[in-house]
C-alpha cells in the first residue's frame, strides 16, 4: 500500500470514505453482490457533513479509523458563522 506524509489531510465525499474503510478492513467490490454489501455498509456509516477523522496505521500492518468529534463541532460552529 502506497504511504502518506504524517499530518496529510484529506477531504472528499462520504461514499470515497466508506470506500476506504471496507478496503482497509480487507473487503472488495467486484461485482453487484459486493457492491450492494458495501453500499449497505456505507448507508451505515455516520458520515455527515464536516465529519472529521482520524486513520493511522499501526506498523505499516493494521488500520484505525477514530472519529474527532471534538473538531466535527468547531468545524461546524464556523459554518453556521
Amino acid at each position: 500500500m502506497h504511504t502518506l506524509p504524517d499530518q496529510t489531510v484529506i477531504f472528499g465525499h462520504g461514499i470515497w470514505f466508506g470506500l476506504l474503510v471496507w478496503r482497509l478492513m480487507g473487503f472488495d467490490v467486484t461485482d453487484s453482490t459486493t457492491m450492494k454489501t458495501f453500499r449497505r455498509f456505507q448507508s451505515g456509516l455516520p458520515l455527515c457533513n464536516g465529519a472529521t477523522y482520524k486513520l493511522q496505521s499501526k506498523a505499516g500492518y493494521t488500520w484505525s479509523i477514530q472519529a474527532i468529534q471534538e473538531l466535527f463541532l468547531a468545524v461546524n460552529t464556523l459554518s453556521l458563522a
